[in-house]
């Protein structure tokens, strides 16, 4: 069958349609739609927002681990070399451990015994200093341990101690801690080496098998060895990249001078003269003098761009034209950031980099871009600390050592970002890269580039299943991509092989790192904020905070809250808030990419200045009136000190021209619009070729457009209702069935057709996965022929208003498939919905602090220590904190404490600030600044077990979280209550199927309710009481957003054996 499949992508979701077509390519019906939603590989922020990936947790712990080991291992390794000093470890006494301070001092300046020595170097091997320098640190960025050091080094002249073991012995005497770093002291390893040295020295003149040889090696060298030998460090070249042209090569150090190169003629193909479609392309002299000017400079300013093409003869003259990326609200071209960090003065470098040979210059960067902390060389023989990827040591150039160390010298040598370098990698590798500048440094974009080199390899030999994508570098595109591929597979196998065309639509968001996440997750935060802050602004002045209402408030706000951008007249926030007074105004027209509320590009205008602004720009209808373009100059400079440099640069643009499209042009667009799949969906476009070679992309802006214009917006929300579920605006007001019958038609239809009251209410539609399904549907129907349709369609309307007819720019085209919204609407009554469940327990054991236990009346409790003014929260009531206080341990410390906090509550304190001042204890006359609160009953706890010189230790370890709650069955009834089974349980049957009388329920888990058989979603397990929170499959919403009529159930009891697990 031959079908044309269509992807919609997120970080959390995969959803799949497929129509099939006829011999001629058009579309006859539906044949196959699934939506997948996964978890996130990353943790929850504490500070809201996305946070690091699961794998960073293991890592840490994995990095204490092999510390651990490691340490041990010099352990093993030194009581190996005992029989070298004619010792056998197995007979040797055990040692208190109490003697080894004296013992160390005194090996410094008199004997002591074979196996006294060997004891003092296990205490060496423990703690063996830190081993960096601080030649690469400036005196301003000298950090604690470098401060410690030279503490370190004082106090031992104060006190007279000529190695560490002699301080530490002294500090032992006082009764002060042994634990340097809590002091803030540090030992730098050359203090342990020189003391090594020493001790060896004074203790072979009264040992002489010390001075003996083993296999032609001095046994003091061996020693040595053992206790200070340091791992070469490994490449991290495995864990980058691979270039998407050359599989077999790493992509590239931005700080490549080829990259910067690369960058720099990316950014000429992309200059045009003028905006929009109207523009004119550059000459050839014109983006020589560009390209001279971006290689000398970090960055250059369009002014000096203009100014020195104006001066060359050999420029066209172009009058009051600008290049179009300074329309975009930049004011500046990247330039070669590599040599202007070599110019800069923390190097200054740049005539010896401009001498180095070009292999050299790779290394230095290459060499820069993988180390991780400037101190691994601020060392001798630092080049020889370093392996390849293979685990060989690196060859480097001595030109390349000779050019790092004269870095270091120079005082400013840091990690790569920090010496003002470009950070991260290209896209590419830098064979690809070379290959690719030959080509744009005759005129070719990167799109042509890569098509005139590489487009030869889409003739590969087509495979039947999509295989593994292989590390992307980043753990949420690694998943996702994972998911992918098995449900590519699984269509592949339902349709009876692979597709003849794949349409793709991807977010943004997936390619970016958690870091990049975060920082969008704050940005959104800090949004919402605004909107909420503005909506109780709008509410005080008796309005509805309706989502333009907030949007006219920010806009005003933007303008002072005072004036109009094309006038002088003000605006007062009545003003701002009423249609008929004032206007929210596009600065530009809006072209073909039909650009909608865009803040950057949005004003707040009187109704009579955008009625006489129509279609145009400020300059083309004020120009020529220099008192009104006096003002708007102003307004810009206004918007300039606010930062706001998009809008200021709109108000003032002089050389825009109305767009003429023609049919080559209409063409070209949309082929490049489908055919960009190298940079926009990049990996899974590429990737999806292996199964196809007719892979296109699309944007979500025309998935929204067609949406929209085939009345499928609708379709979720009528659904829900069906089912009883609620639907709400984008400002979470519920929308009642009433209203949605009522607003529908009007939902349907172009916006400019809405009752002018209606305008303020917008469906949100992602409350419920299925809106993935709508979108999959609309992506299998872009096809390149409706895009040109509607592109021509605009093209006609463009026209007609250009010979003074009043048309609206509404650009429609009629679906395929004439009943494409029953389609959507049987399709989404019936989805065909997973949830992926999380049924492997690689979550934290338990919590960081460890308990006591104390014996009660109601059996052994734990006892966790906390501070006094920790117990009350600054939202905390007094029922809540004298609850807290009654979980005080010591009676007589629990009355205290609570007479105490009464006492401060009757003078007006509140229930935080009472009990921020220590109390008084009734008996000791001490101060209570920590107490000790009962907590869980210590069989909720994990015992810990260990021996020390003390002899026999425990502590408790409470549960950090549950993987799954656990209901046994005994002839064929419930065993209740029901287990919540901790992680560290669940790992010692991870994998394994559960008993055939127990039912096993994780976190998203799909469960049937046999009662009703709907399907539900497992989102909490609430370990008191054994309690599942579950949720429509459908929905979208968290926990906390849901109420019982939103179809949120809490289940537990016998309630459970209702429910059976399905991964259907």
């Amino acid at each position: 069958m031959k079908y044309r499949l269509a992807l919609d992508l997120g970080t959390a979701s995969v959803c799949l349609g497929a129509v099939e077509l006829d011999g001629a390519g058009r579309e006859k019906r539906v044949v196959y739609h699934k939506i997948k939603i996964f978890q996130e590989p990353l943790l929850v922020s504490k500070k809201g927002g996305v946070g690091a990936t699961k794998k960073s947790g293991k890592r840490l712990a994995r990095q204490q681990r092999r510390q651990i080991e490691r340490r041990s291992r010099r352990y093993r390794k030194i009581a190996h070399l005992a029989p070298l000093l004619h010792l056998d470890p197995s007979k040797i006494p055990p040692d208190s451990g109490q003697r080894i301070h004296s013992l160390r001092a005194d090996a410094a300046t008199s004997p002591i015994s074979l196996s006294d020595l060997l004891r003092v170097f296990l205490k060496m091997a423990k703690r063996r200093g830190y081993a960096g320098g601080f030649r690469v640190k400036a005196e301003k960025d000298k950090g604690v341990v470098e401060t410690g050091i030279y503490d370190l080094e004082s106090k031992m002249a104060e006190t007279d101690s000529k190695t560490l073991g002699q301080y530490l012995n002294a500090r032992f005497k006082k009764g002060e801690t042994l634990r340097l770093k809590q002091a803030g002291l540090y030992a730098h390893r050359t203090l342990v080496e020189k003391e090594f040295e020493k001790i060896w020295n004074v203790q072979a003149e009264h040992h002489q098998i010390l001075n003996h040889q083993h296999d032609g090696t001095p046994l003091k060298n061996i020693f040595f060895d053992a206790i200070f030998s340091q791992r070469p460090l490994r490449s991290p070249a495995a864990m980058v990249g691979q270039c998407p042209l050359e599989p077999t090569l790493p992509r590239a150090p931005r700080a490549q001078m080829a990259a910067q190169a690369f960058r720099i003629e990316k950014q000429i193909a992309d200059l045009r003269w003028g905006h929009g479609h109207g523009t004119l392309p550059l000459e050839d002299s014109e983006r020589e003098i560009i390209r001279e000017m971006l290689h000398g400079a970090k960055e250059v300013s369009f002014e000096k761009i203009y100014k020195a093409l104006k001066a060359s003869p050999d420029c066209p003259e172009r009058g009051r034209l600008k290049l179009n990326l300074e329309y975009q609200g930049r004011e500046k071209l990247k330039g070669n950031t590599t040599v202007a960090a070599f110019a800069a003065k923390k190097l200054n470098l740049k005539k010896e980099w401009l001498t180095l040979d070009e292999m050299v210059q790779v290394q230095v960067i290459n060499f820069l871009a993988d180390l991780g902390s400037p101190d691994l060389v601020d060392l001798p023989g630092w080049a020889e600390s370093f392996l390849t990827a293979n685990g060989k040591p690196r060859v480097f150039h001595p030109q390349t050592v000779k050019f790092i160390d004269r870095m270091v010298d120079a005082g400013g040598f840091d990690r790569l970002s920090k010496m003002g370098f470009e950070g991260g990698r290209q896209a590419y590798s830098l064979k690809a890269i070379e290959r690719l500048l030959e080509k744009m440094r005759a005129g070719m974009d990167e799109y042509d580039a890569v098509e005139a080199i590489y487009g030869h390899k889409e003739a590969r030999e087509l495979q039947e299943k999509l295989p593994p994508a292989g590390p992307a570098g980043n753990a949420v595109v690694d998943v996702a991509l994972a998911e992918v591929r098995r449900e590519v597979n699984r269509a592949i196998d339902f349709l009876g092989g692979p597709p003849a065309e794949i349409i793709v639509e991807m977010v943004r968001e997936m390619g970016l790192g958690p870091k990049a996440r975060n920082d969008i997750a704050i940005r959104i935060a800090k949004n919402q904020k605004e909107r909420v802050n503005a909506a109780r602004e709008i509410e005080n002045h008796d309005e509805a905070a309706t989502g333009t209402n907030i949007l006219r408030y920010r806009l005003f706000e933007e303008q002072d809250r005072l004036w109009c951008p094309y006038c002088s007249d003000p605006i007062d926030l009545a003003g701002a808030l009423d249609g008929h007074r004032t206007n929210i105004d596009h600065i530009l027209p809006r072209s073909l990419t039909r650009t909608g509320r865009k803040r950057d590009q949005l004003v707040l205008a009187h109704r009579a200045c955008n009625d006489a602004k129509l279609d145009a720009t400020p300059f083309s209808v004020w120009g020529n009136d220099p008192g009104r373009w006096k003002i708007i100059q102003a307004r810009a400079k206004r918007y300039e000190e606010k930062k706001l440099f998009a809008k200021a640069k709109c108000l003032l643009i002089e050389d825009y021209t109305p767009e003429v499209l023609d049919e080559e042009g209409i063409l070209g667009f949309t082929e490049r619009q489908f055919h960009e799949s190298a940079w926009i969906a990049k990996k899974a476009a590429q990737w999806l070729r292996v199964i196809c070679p007719d892979v296109a992309v699309t944007r979500g802006a025309l998935t929204a457009h067609l949406r929209r214009i085939w009345k499928l917006d609708t379709v979720i929300p009528q659904v829900r209702l069906e089912e009883g579920l609620p639907i709400f605006d984008t400002d979470n007001r519920p929308i009642s069935p009433e209203d949605f019958r009522r607003l529908k038609p009007h939902w349907e239809s172009p916006p400019h057709a809405w009752p002018r009251q209606e305008l303020q209410r917008v469906i949100e539609k992602r409350i419920d996965h299925r809106h993935h399904l709508v979108d999959a549907l609309v992506i299998a129907l872009s096809t390149r022929g409706l895009f040109q349709k509607m592109a021509c369609h605009y093209k006609a309307l463009a026209e007609r208003k250009s010979q003074g007819e009043r048309v609206r720019m509404a650009l429609y085209v009629p679906p395929p498939l004439g009943n494409l919204r029953e389609l959507a609407l049987e399709a989404v009554r019936n989805p065909n919905l997973s949830h992926k469940p999380d049924r492997y327990p690689d979550i934290r054991f338990f919590k960081d602090n460890p308990h006591g236990a104390v014996q009660t009346e109601k059996g052994e409790m734990l006892l966790q220590k906390s501070k006094l003014s920790e117990i009350a929260g600054k939202r905390d009531s007094d029922a809540t904190v004298l609850k807290r206080i009654g979980c005080i341990a010591a009676p007589v410390t629990r009355e205290a404490v609570r007479e105490a906090y009464r006492s401060r509550r009757a003078e007006g304190l509140e229930p935080h600030e009472a009990l921020a001042a220590p109390i008084m204890h009734l008996v000791n006359k001490t101060e209570i600044v920590n107490v000790r609160l009962l907590g869980y009953g210590s069989h909720t706890a994990k015992r810990i077990e260990h021996v020390g010189r003390g002899g026999a230790h425990h502590k408790y370890l409470s549960v950090d979280g549950y993987a799954y709650l656990e209901l046994a069955f005994k002839d064929g009834k419930p065993q209740l209550p029901p287990r919540a089974v901790p992680a560290h349980e669940a790992m010692a049957s991870k994998g394994q199927p559960a008993p055939g009388h127990v039912r096993r329920f994780w976190k998203n888990d799909t469960v049937i309710d046999e009662s009703d058989g709907k399907r539900y979603l497992v989102r909490q397990i609430v370990a008191q009481g054994g309690t599942l929170f579950l949720t429509p499959y459908t929905d979208a919403r968290e926990v906390r957003d849901m109420k019982k009529a939103d179809g949120l159930r809490k289940v537990s009891g016998k309630g459970l054996a209702r429910l059976r697990v399905t991964d259907e």
